[in-house]
């Protein structure tokens, strides 16, 4: 997560987001995933309690009391989903569709025993995703016609006051996972393409 000033004094904050080795999936599989932010622990610090202009941050911070001070409407917004996308090409167009095909539940997860650094601090999730029940047909590529799935994470830093976090949100989408009905694997291999013309779909 990079700060929304070029040049600021906080350090960035890392996300990373795990899944089992084995990219194949039934489309009636849940998929565990495990969520990591880490980073220097004053950049933490402003993620999870960010404070109103002209308030000095709290005197001292702790992984424990971070998790009881910080109150639900000001941590950080992370969704975890499934994303098709759906391209076509004729002759030297191509048309594409991004929609959304499953949303993941994710939780918290308690601090470590050994206790961190001062200097980097983790924050961790986990939690399972699966597609919607009316996804019938995994990912394939046949001809001019191309479905691909992606696991996407986003991060959405909370504001105090109206007042935008320091951190810039972040949504990623480059695991790519092949979904299949369990009767033949069908898949396309590849990297999500992103256009900045694209419109916006409706979800």
């Amino acid at each position: 997560m990079q700060t929304r000033k070029a040049k600021s004094e906080m350090g960035p904050i890392y996300c990373h987001l795990f899944i089992p080795g084995a990219r194949v999936y039934g489309l009636g599989e849940k998929i565990p995933f495990h969520i990591q932010l880490n980073g220097p622990l004053d950049a933490l610090q402003k993620l999870l309690m960010p404070q109103p202009a002209n308030t000095p941050p709290p005197a001292s911070w702790s992984m424990r009391k971070s998790r009881e001070k910080c109150p639900l409407h000001t941590k950080p917004k992370i969704r975890v989903y499934l994303l098709r996308q759906s391209q076509i090409e004729t002759r030297a167009h191509k048309a594409w569709r991004n929609m959304t095909i499953g949303e993941g539940e994710v939780w918290e997860l308690p601090p470590g025993i050994c206790r961190e650094s001062q200097d980097v601090v983790n924050l961790d999730w986990a939690g399972e995703l699966k597609a919607d029940a009316n996804v019938t047909i995994g990912g394939f590529a046949a001809g001019n016609v191309c479905v691909k799935d992606f696991i996407a994470l986003a991060v959405e830093p909370p504001t105090v006051d109206n007042q935008p976090s320091p951190y810039l949100s972040v949504t990623e989408a480059d695991i790519h996972v092949t979904l299949t009905d369990g009767e033949k694997l069908v898949g396309a291999f590849g990297k999500l393409v992103t256009y900045p013309s694209e419109p916006p779909i409706a979800q």
